[in-house]
């Protein structure tokens, strides 16, 4: 074990913000992808970045995670020899089931070994965010040899890997130095025209990416900072607590609501640090083409998509729960998306072929278990299934449109009403241990649970009376 202890600097910086010292030495190391970006600026050579990407991202990995990266080492040769000897048909599903499979036995360890805690040795902390990088790896390789015609979706279209790149190439696009510690995934095809300069990455401008990716750098640092000054005054745990049972509903809801919005704030704050140095790597940078409708010409609108959280504003503000799930984590919502739920959706097989509720139903299943084996989880999971439904049921029949034309007053209440919702579930995700979470769901009158309910018996009313509109006119 690395004595991180003996370390001045971190151990200082952890006391001072009151973030505990083995995640302050992850961001430490992480940080260490801004000098190591800097010099692949200087590197021309296709070949030379992969091996330096790799080095590199294999070092850091090496130095948070130990003897854990040989997981990943592992499941990178057992994939690719799959994917050399069975090829692009059957690749895809069977990789995406064993790196599951392999990630549920790592939760088992972590469930005997950390249980209820993060620790830098828990070994599924990045093969998580790495089994999202298997799974769109094969099926995208699956979709290589496929006409643009016969795949469903542009995203899927443009992510397709026609030919097999090189093992180390591969193993290069698995360990990408600057996603090597927390991630965030993104496809192999956005790492293939990075490492040769393709498309958008020819015209990338260092001065603009440093500049950019420091603001996030320096947002995200921002709010674990405050994170770590307030959030000691709205512990999650407070809430099973017999103090907090003897107060008003009222101050109940307002606790639910600060003590999550601080809790997430640790996931936002850490979520645009790593995103910052993602920026500064180039990776990040993309070009999107339009058409200005008066002058008929093509504009190019530059950003900065690829490993994008997701917007803070709308996480936390929004009125409709569909805002908030694509907002929240938003790499692997994407590759929830893509990879699992519009794959169901179009798979040849009656219970899911254009099937948007059960494979929907599945795919927070398949989030669940990504996620862990802790009983809690599959309580919040479900829960924001119900609370997906409900936001597509209300979408679809236009409800949402109907309430832009509505007045500010009556959005903020709106607003208020969801995000004590999505505050109250979020919380059991937050608590985690079972025990301690009964005692919350006790303590605040099952809340969560009774709220995704009446909501969803809403929008299903909303949807009868929708449909009955419809008939008469």
């Amino acid at each position: 074990m690395i004595p991180i202890d003996d370390i001045t600097l971190i151990s200082n910086i952890s006391k001072s913000i009151g973030v505990p010292i083995d995640q302050v030495y992850t961001m430490f190391i992480v940080f260490l992808g801004i000098p190591f970006s800097i010099i692949n600026y200087l590197i021309s050579s296709p070949k030379i970045r992969i091996i330096y990407s790799l080095i590199i991202g294999l070092i850091m990995q090496f130095l948070v995670y130990e003897l854990g990266t040989i997981n990943i080492i592992i499941t990178s040769i057992i994939t690719y020899i799959f994917v050399l000897k069975y090829g692009r048909k059957k690749s895809a599903f069977y990789i995406t089931f064993f790196t599951l499979f392999y990630l549920a036995c790592l939760h088992l360890y972590r469930l005997i070994y950390f249980y209820g805690r993060w620790d830098i040795r828990d070994p599924t902390s990045i093969y998580m965010m790495t089994v999202c990088k298997f799974c769109s790896f094969t099926f995208s390789y699956e979709d290589g040899d496929k006409e643009d015609k016969d795949i469903y979706n542009s995203t899927h279209r443009k992510n397709k890997i026609k030919e097999l790149p090189s093992f180390i190439e591969f193993l290069s696009y698995i360990y990408f130095y600057p996603t090597a510690i927390v991630g965030p995934s993104f496809d192999f095809m956005d790492f293939h025209n990075f490492i040769y300069l393709k498309n958008s990455y020819s015209n990338m401008s260092f001065l603009s990416n440093i500049l950019y990716g420091f603001l996030n750098i320096f947002i995200g640092l921002f709010i674990i900072g405050i994170y770590g000054v307030f959030n000691g005054n709205f512990l999650p745990d407070f809430m099973s607590t017999e103090k907090f049972n003897k107060k008003n509903f009222l101050y109940k809801l307002y606790y639910i609501n600060i003590s999550a919005i601080f809790t997430k704030s640790k996931y936002h704050g850490a979520w645009s640090y790593s995103y910052g140095i993602l920026i500064i790597s180039g990776i990040s940078y993309s070009e999107n083409e339009i058409i200005n409708k008066k002058t008929d010409k093509k504009i190019i609108i530059k950003n900065y998509d690829i490993g994008y959280p997701g917007s803070i504003i709308l996480t936390e503000i929004s009125y409709n729960p569909r805002d908030i799930i694509i907002n929240w984590d938003r790499s692997v919502h994407l590759w929830l998306k893509y990879h699992i739920l519009l794959r169901l959706i179009n798979v040849d097989n009656k219970l899911f072929k254009n099937n948007f509720t059960f494979s929907s139903f599945i795919t927070f299943v398949c989030s669940a278990i990504w996620h862990g084996f802790y009983k809690c989880y599959y309580y919040f999971f479900i829960s924001f299934y119900f609370l997906q439904q409900s936001s597509e049921i209300l979408n679809k029949i236009g409800f949402y449109d109907e309430l832009k034309k509505s007045n500010f007053i009556f959005k903020i209440i709106l607003s208020i009403i969801i995000q004590s919702i999505v505050n109250s579930v979020s919380n059991i995700f937050f608590i985690l241990k079972e025990d301690i979470v009964n005692i919350y769901l006790k303590n605040v009158c099952y809340f969560p649970f009774i709220s995704v309910l009446f909501l969803y018996l809403f929008s299903q009313s909303m949807k009868i009376k929708s449909n009955h509109k419809n008939k008469i006119n």
